[in-house]
């Protein structure tokens, strides 16, 4: 044995030495090359083929034959599948009756538990052996469909989705454990610190107007909520009139159509009369404070927006990406988070809805350190106001905008809602095409306009829950 171990050390040794020194090349070349080799998102954002990369095919606006019911529709063949995104407008909460508030979200548990011929059971099992997704979502201004399938299965998918939106079972059992369910939800949220603020905010931001309202509703008014509510405001509200649908994925253009006739055969043809009341914000009110012990602080910050179809949308969008984007190092994450430690991050974005367009952003700290974080942001905010942003954070901004939206839409998912949302905005049906020509056409004078006018004193409100030390 003593012989034997004799011969193989020596090769094991020159084996040894063999990898170090492969290690060793390999270490330096990654040093040398770090650009490359080393993440580095800047340098993947300035590299990236995407930025100058259009979608290869354009999006039909098809009609369904019997119906006339309009979609926007990109083909992407690659694979056997395709998603469907189907908005119903003045549907949200916002539109709810002031004495049903919840309804709707009643509505996307209930739609699944069962329709037609098939009971709860049955109905689901056939989604789940056709591995067909259905689902429904309500918002403050519109009530949400998505379905996805396989190619082949589309007569199943558009059967099923049809019969959950116009022959749901609504028993009586299920209608009650959503309603536990739903009022559970409420009281959770009032519990989260960081949702307990977003649903105090929304009622100072909006005071009585139906903005102020969560998805939720109340427990008083969930509980009060019939059957023959249900079916009332199902059939009300899906409306051939409020319909807007985008279709993605592995389907032509005269399957979409008849797919759409099989999918909403049976619903009302009548235009919706709920009027959504304009709304004044007054942005330039005091902070509003919620003293709560927390070990942290947490806070949004408010401002007047702009609509996507204005003119100064996208100055205002990259103005807002360099104060406050989450892409590149913008002004506040370098001035409050790298430079002085005071926050894990700040960001902001644009919100648009029905009646109102705004900036939200969110921002959190120590006790200790909020009111500095506070000052900074403010500091920040006025600064862009006043000088605006450099030729070097323009060039910088447009990259990383336009290098990462197209990633987005790798998901047919998200491309089939960015369908839906581009007739709701009115953008146009070769916005896919154009949206980084918008970006690109931006010049530094137009984001600087825009800049004095919405990052100013009176456009900037601040919301928070914790405990704030105050400083000297």
């Amino acid at each position: 044995m003593k012989n034997d171990f004799s011969k193989i050390t020596p090769q094991l040794k020159r084996l040894g030495s063999l990898l170090i020194i492969i290690l060793f090349a390999y270490g330096a070349f990654l040093f040398l090359t770090p650009q490359i080799y080393r993440f580095n998102p800047q340098y993947l954002v300035e590299t990236s083929i995407l930025k100058k990369k259009n979608f290869a095919s354009n999006v039909q606006e098809i009609t369904s034959p019997q119906l006339k019911i309009k979609a926007y529709l990109y083909e992407e063949h690659t694979n056997p599948i395709v998603s469907v995104s189907v908005i119903i407008k003045k549907m949200g909460v916002a539109y709810e009756p002031s004495a049903l508030t919840g309804i709707g979200t009643i509505l996307t548990d209930v739609l699944l538990k069962g329709a037609g011929k098939y009971s709860n059971e049955s109905f689901n099992e056939i989604l789940e052996q056709k591995a067909i997704q259905l689902a429904f979502r309500n918002s403050k201004d519109n009530f949400y469909g998505n379905l996805k399938f396989i190619t082949k299965d589309q007569n199943t998918a558009a059967k099923m989705f049809n019969l959950a939106i116009t022959q749901p079972i609504f028993a009586q059992k299920y209608i009650q454990q959503a309603k536990q369910d739903i009022v559970s939800l409420y009281l959770h949220q009032t519990e989260k610190p960081d949702s307990y603020l977003l649903m105090q905010a929304a009622r100072q931001i909006y005071g009585n107007h139906p903005y102020s309202r969560t998805v939720y509703g109340t427990p008083q008014t969930v509980k009060k909520i019939s059957v023959n509510d249900l079916k009332k405001y199902l059939q009300e509200k899906i409306t051939k009139e409020n319909l807007i649908i985008g279709i993605s994925g592995d389907i032509s253009a005269t399957e979409a159509e008849n797919m759409l006739d099989r999918m909403f055969a049976g619903i009302k043809n009548k235009k919706e009369k709920t009027v959504l009341e304009d709304i004044d914000i007054d942005f330039s009110a005091p902070e509003f404070h919620i003293d709560k012990k927390l070990p942290q602080v947490v806070g949004y910050f408010y401002a007047k927006g702009i609509s996507e179809q204005h003119p100064d949308f996208y100055p205002l969008k990259l103005a807002l990406e360099v104060f406050s984007g989450g892409g590149l190092t913008s002004r506040i994450q370098k001035s409050a988070r790298e430079d002085k430690g005071l926050t894990y991050g700040v960001y902001g974005q644009i919100i648009n809805y029905d009646k109102a367009d705004l900036i939200i952003g969110r921002f959190s700290s120590t006790p200790k350190n909020m009111p500095q974080l506070m000052s900074v942001l403010q500091k920040e905010w006025l600064k862009m106001g006043k000088k605006g942003i450099t030729e070097t954070e323009l060039e910088q901004v447009k990259n990383y905008l336009t290098a990462s939206e197209p990633l987005r839409y790798a998901d047919i998912d998200n491309l089939s809602a960015t369908l839906a949302y581009m007739q709701k905005k009115k953008l146009g049906l070769d916005y896919l095409q154009k949206r980084n020509d918008y970006i690109n056409n931006v010049t530094l004078k137009d984001i600087n306009r825009v800049a004095r006018q919405y990052f100013t004193k009176d456009n900037l409100r601040f919301m928070t829950i914790g405990e704030i030390e105050k400083g000297e």
